[in-house]
């Protein structure tokens, strides 16, 4: 079953994750997938940079630190009502994954 996202409402998601090496940084990149069709989607800049988002902590982050990441997304009006795939993956500035899911979801009328 997805998981539903009202238009006109905030959707909310929390991960815990466990730093695979040291980083100065992390940001969020986000894949969305619908109609057949994917495509990066670009969070706003500060939405984007998940040191803002960690829960009890902040960026540097050490090896082995188990940490929450917290981020809470509008549903904007303009999102058509369709069943979409979102990939969510925090990276560091070497690329490298720090954690990673993928949840299906459908856009619906608040």
């Amino acid at each position: 079953m997805p998981c539903l996202l009202p238009r006109g409402r905030d959707a909310n998601m929390a991960m815990d994750f466990t730093a695979v090496q040291d980083a100065s940084n992390l940001r969020t990149q986000v894949t969305a997938t619908a109609l057949g069709i994917t495509a990066p989607y670009e969070l706003p800049p500060e939405r984007a940079a998940a040191c803002n988002w960690l829960v009890q902590s902040r960026c540097p982050i050490s090896a082995g630190e188990d940490l929450t990441y917290h981020l809470s997304m509008p549903v904007t009006a303009i999102y058509p009502l369709v069943s979409v795939t979102i990939e969510m993956d925090l990276v560091d500035q070497s690329g490298q994954s720090h954690g990673c899911f993928v949840v299906d979801a459908r856009v619906v009328a608040n």
